[in-house]
């Protein structure tokens, strides 16, 4: 079982790796539209390599993000139905991001040389992501939801939790920006959490 203060660490290092995850959009820009501009931009441009090493690292750290979130939801109670659920979601979205970011490496990687699996790896990687960042949400929702409901740890903080979950999760087939602001609040809420375990620590 992991220190309070190592969870607390954990936790906070969510928004490292979306910090990194942001600049590296930053630096890639707009390639343009659609799929066919990505293959262009990466076919063009050795930006991808220091693009893709970002992407990687934020990956590297959402290993730690999410083994401090299930660690911080195993000592919230006793293994509850959905709060099991929500760490099994959990496990499901890193393996999605990560398949979606070794996807866009291939598909950049593949760019100048053969476009129709450049096309295929960087679809796939859209996929991925997406699907990757609903599922982070739907986790985030359901053990929020459920901490807030059986009054587990911070109640404000979980409710919150659940809420910012719930609308990155269902707001996104609204409207695309509940998708992109979603997890950053969640990452946020959960990054608070965390330092208040270390200081409980």
């Amino acid at each position: 079982m992991l220190s309070s203060k190592s969870i607390g660490v954990m936790l906070i290092s969510g928004i490292v790796a979306f910090i990194l995850f942001f600049v590296s959009q930053f630096i890639q820009g707009d390639t343009g539209e659609g799929i066919e501009g990505a293959i262009a931009w990466a076919a063009e441009s050795d930006d991808w390599q220091t693009v893709m090493p970002l992407r990687m690292i934020g990956g590297i750290i959402m290993i730690a993000f999410t083994a401090g979130f299930i660690s911080w939801v195993s000592s919230l109670d006793e293994p509850d139905g959905f709060l099991q659920i929500g760490k099994l979601i959990s496990i499901l979205s890193l393996i999605l991001v990560w398949v979606g970011t070794l996807a866009q490496f291939g598909g950049f990687e593949s760019s100048s040389e053969n476009t129709d699996a450049a096309y295929a790896l960087i679809k796939l990687s859209r996929m991925g992501t997406w699907v990757g960042i609903q599922m982070f949400m739907l986790s985030f929702f359901v053990v929020g939801a459920t901490a807030y409901f059986r009054k587990l740890g911070t109640p404000l903080l979980n409710g919150i939790l659940g809420i910012f979950g719930f609308l990155g999760f269902a707001g996104t087939f609204v409207i695309w920006i509940f998708w992109v602001a979603g997890f950053p609040l969640c990452l946020i809420v959960l990054a608070i959490t965390g330092v208040q375990k270390i200081r409980t620590g």
